[in-house]
């Protein structure tokens, strides 16, 4: 099987090896030597590979080849990290225990392992030659058995003619100028094509070579690997023996995992490794039974992986930001951890860090300086601060952040344009927040210039501002400049009187609460539009629009068409869509008006399929109901004056021809339900309503063939079920704390039962909340 979980050995190995030891003598061309081989063994393996099966000295060349890689690359690997932290304890002039070896001592044994590197793969390509292998490069043969590769500079390029075609070969090494800045790229060009990167050559040998070098260890039976082995998989529960086997065994493993739903118990096992196995690029913790991880973690310097989800840990160990070279860090369903490590921000290659969404709500202190974390994609909140570490310049160089990024405690805000949102191009959800402040406390004028400067890019899709304090909005909203906008919320932004949002083709979803100033829509069109017609005006793609608490608001978009329309808490509004602008709105719901006059401006029409209706005072009875022919579902909630569904015959809930779900909650005042219903009812809900006493004339219920669910739930006046029963579709039937009710309902013993017993002894599920005889008998 092919190997599939070492990491890339990239150039910046190179680069750092030339840039600390190119002045010393003899490095330099050992590395022009190494180099050299390199591309010549790559370009046999492929033939190798496919000869060895008849060949087992080839095949035992092919697995020394391998080892040597894997060898290679631990060891250039480690020489890379620690020219990085040394470089890291010069800046920060600290002297950490595990870095105190003196830069000549350190220098001396990283020359003596590339040396060494380089004599086995000398072994290595003079073996080679006895195998008569064709060389191929990214799989093309190249008819030069002797060819090992050309060191030239940039003036430099060596050309030669083939049979076939003419191929350039042209290595170039690394050279650094005085600054250390690299001058020359090494790659390998054929028919001015580049091929690939030199620095490679150790990652792509290690990954084209078959190897067995993967196991599975199931921990109650008997197991065994190879020294060699690279990557385990360890199965079951208690894993602590098998693991300790592994660690005095295995070395060179690289990635060491638990794929099982038990919960894992390390023991000491896991200490133990961390001290032992160095060359660990995978490792994965999830589900295990670890309280808290060792510090002994930033032993593993050359970790690229490390998976903690779903455990219980509380914190991690600051050490674990030494951990140079991770790149992910999963915390998923981790309940107790409410904080990060305080030097988070020298993790520099970190690139995904998963957290519950959870987190970032319940998170007591972030870490300063994440600006460090130039590569990370998820950070997902960040709370602007005054000192250094917290200030939102943090967010400059995060360019790759992608999905939710939410800014609060905007009013620390000194230089906003040092975020530079307008770059970030992968974040898809924005939310701005200043805190919710005493009004007088506020700057008008500076949260304007911030909200300014917050531009995001145009790849934005979800906006949402809180608690902003400005009197307008910034010119890339009202000039509709977030082409690729999809949905905006506006939260408590008091003192804006006018919402323009220019044209936004995508825009379909608009929220917006809490804007006492707010009193009209300026409309960006120069004639007002008349007639439904598809594409008119910047608000007609709208489909969803939400306005709460807005007391002065007095009316809505002109050329307005929405699919979804929610209003709360806008006394002065009393007009809602006109007919020709109601004709694909599907859901509608009214709370909070003052009287029943949004009720009685619903237009016709035959889209609207749910209706809710709450929080509506100084309403006794629902007007005449306009032409809802496709009306499904009617909610009708706290409505505190309400005493009847219907304020004339003509205007009962019959009329609606479609409707299959009617549910009424928490009007106190109704006393009788209705005096007809639609016969398309299939379920109907009555709670919280302690003045019914009916539900109607007696053959309310008996009439509606399709019913099927009927709930009734605290209506404690409530009598008796309609005198001509239920209907034989009734499929469930829900009774509690319905007292007189409940006693006509309830079975006796030896039969018989209260008067309303027969009506519901048809009905398959029954729950009907009878006193137990204890409560009886009491």
């Amino acid at each position: 099987m092919k190997e599939n979980c070492a990491p890339s050995f990239t150039k910046s190995t190179t680069s750092l090896i030339q840039e600390e030891f190119s002045q010393v003598h003899g490095v330099k061309e050992d590395i022009k030597d190494l180099e050299s081989k390199l591309t010549s063994i790559q370009g046999v393996v492929e033939d190798a590979e496919n000869k060895q099966v008849n060949d087992p000295h080839l095949k035992d060349w092919l697995k020394k080849l391998q080892e040597a890689a894997f060898d290679a690359e631990d060891a250039l690997d480690t020489i890379t990290t620690e020219a990085f932290l040394w470089k890291q304890r010069q800046k920060e002039d600290i002297i950490q225990p595990h870095l105190s070896k003196s830069k000549i001592s350190y220098k001396h044994d990283a020359i003596h392992c590339v040396k060494k590197i380089t004599e086995t793969f000398n072994r290595i390509a003079k073996e080679m030659e006895g195998f008569h292998l064709d060389i191929k490069v990214n799989g093309r043969e190249i008819e030069s058995p002797n060819y090992t590769g050309y060191f030239v500079d940039k003036s430099n390029v060596v050309d030669r003619e083939d049979d076939k075609e003419r191929i350039t070969h042209m290595l170039l090494l690394n050279e650094f100028d005085k600054e250390g800045e690299i001058s020359v790229i090494p790659i390998i060009v054929i028919d001015d094509k580049e091929i690939f990167n030199m620095h490679d050559l150790i990652h792509e040998l290690a990954l084209s070579i078959s190897s067995p070098n993967c196991c599975l260890i199931n921990d109650n039976r008997s197991y065994s690997f190879s020294e060699q082995s690279h990557h385990v998989s360890l199965l079951g529960k208690d894993v602590e023996q098998p693991m300790l086997t592994i660690v005095e065994n295995a070395r060179k493993l690289r990635s060491l995992l638990f794929p099982s739903h038990y919960l894992k118990n390390f023991g000491q096992a896991l200490d133990r490794a961390f001290h032992t196995m160095r060359y660990f690029r995978t490792l994965d913790l999830s589900s295990s039974m670890i309280l808290e991880l060792p510090s002994s973690i930033d032993e593993l310097k050359l970790l690229r992986y490390l998976d903690l989800s779903r455990t219980e840990i509380k914190f991690l160990p600051n050490s674990i930001c030494n951990l140079y070279n991770l790149e992910t860090l999963k915390l998923l369903g981790c309940p107790w951890l409410f904080k990060l490590p305080k030097d988070l921000g020298n993790l520099v290659n970190l690139r995904h860090m998963e957290l519950e969404d959870l987190f970032w709500f319940k998170f007591s202190v972030l870490p300063p300086k994440v600006g460090n974390l130039t590569r990370l994609q998820n950070w997902h909140a960040f709370r602007v601060g005054n000192k250094i570490g917290y200030r939102i310049e943090e967010l400059k160089n995060m360019a790759y952040l992608s999905g939710t990024l939410h800014i609060s405690q905007l009013e620390n805000v000194v230089n906003v344009v040092e975020a530079k949102m307008n770059e970030k191009k992968y974040l898809r959800k924005l939310v701005f927040e200043w805190s919710d402040r005493v009004v007088n406390t506020h700057d008008d004028a500076t949260e304007k210039i911030v909200l300014e400067g917050l531009q995001p890019h145009s790849n934005l899709k979800e906006l949402q501002i809180c608690q902003y304090r400005g009197n307008e909005f910034p010119a890339w909203m009202r000039e509709g400049q977030l082409q690729n906008l999809v949905s905006i919320t506006l939260n408590d932004c008091t003192n804006c009187k006018t919402l323009t949002l220019g044209e936004i083709p995508n825009l379909r979803v608009l929220c917006v609460k809490g804007m006492q100033e707010l009193e009209k829509w300026p409309e960006d069109w120069s004639e007002v539009v008349t007639a439904w017609e598809p594409m008119c005006g910047s608000w007609f793609n709208l489909l969803e629009l939400n306005v709460t608490s807005c007391p002065k608001l007095q009316t809505l978009p002109i050329d307005f068409a929405p699919q979804k329309l929610e209003i709360s808490g806008c006394e002065l509004l009393v007009a809602l869509p006109q007919p020709h602008f109601a004709e694909r709105l599907q859901h509608l719901a009214l709370d909070a008006c003052l009287d029943g006059t949004l009720v009685r401006a619903i237009a016709n029409t035959s889209s609207l399929y749910s209706l809710v209706i709450s929080g509506v005072s100084n309403l006794t009875s629902l007007p005449q109901w306009p032409q809802l022919p496709g009306l499904k579902a009617l909610y009708i909630r706290d409505c505190k004056d309400l005493m009847s569904l219907s304020e004339s015959k003509e205007a009962s809930l019959s009329t609606l021809l479609s409707l299959t779900l009617l549910s009424i909650r928490n009007c106190p005042m109704l006393v009788k339900l209705t005096e007809e219903l639609p016969a398309t009812l299939e379920c109907l809900s009555i709670g919280s309503c302690p003045f019914l006493q009916s539900l109607g004339p007696k053959e309310i219920l008996k009439s509606l063939p399709s019913l099927k669910d009927l709930y009734i739930e605290d209506c404690p006046m409530l009598q008796s079920l309609p005198e001509d029963g239920l209907p034989s579709s009734l499929q469930h039937l829900q009774i509690q704390r319905c007292p007189l009710l409940t006693e006509r309902c309830q079975m006796e013993e030896g039969g018989g039962g209260g008067p309303d017993r027969p009506k519901v002894m048809h009905i398959p599920d029954l729950e009907i909340d009878f006193p137990t005889a204890s409560s009886t008998s009491a």
